[in-house]
């Protein structure tokens, strides 16, 4: 079985935005995102930059990009329509089936986790 990568959530074109349970967690996306060759649109790598606990992922040019999420990214991502993908970091880096959300309730709950 093939190690999942950063990239291949990419594939479909949807909005993808990865949800962090943690710091640590927070920490290892950017190093990964980077190894992966994601940058920041205005060139930073990954681990130049500080942790958050939602970040989106995009290709442009074809080229992987990442971003933080705002106010109007954090309602997307709580609303998440047909073309949204809601990822838990963590579940998804320890290989975990299940790391798409999908129950509403539950990543609200998940989202309430002191940083």
């Amino acid at each position: 079985m093939s190690k999942r990568t950063i990239t291949g959530l990419l594939a479909d074109g949807k909005k993808v935005y990865i949800w962090m349970a943690d710091n640590k967690v927070a920490k290892q996306f950017l190093q990964d995102a980077e190894a992966e060759g994601f940058m920041f649109e205005n060139g930073a790598k990954p681990t130049e930059k500080e942790t958050s606990d939602i970040f989106r992922i995009f290709n442009k040019d074809n080229k992987a990009f990442m971003c933080y999420v705002g106010h109007v990214g954090r309602m997307a991502f709580q609303a998440a329509k047909d073309d949204t993908i809601r990822v838990d970091y963590k579940k998804f880096a320890s290989g975990e089936s299940d790391y798409y959300y999908s129950d509403l309730e539950q990543m609200m709950a998940d989202m309430e986790v002191e940083w």
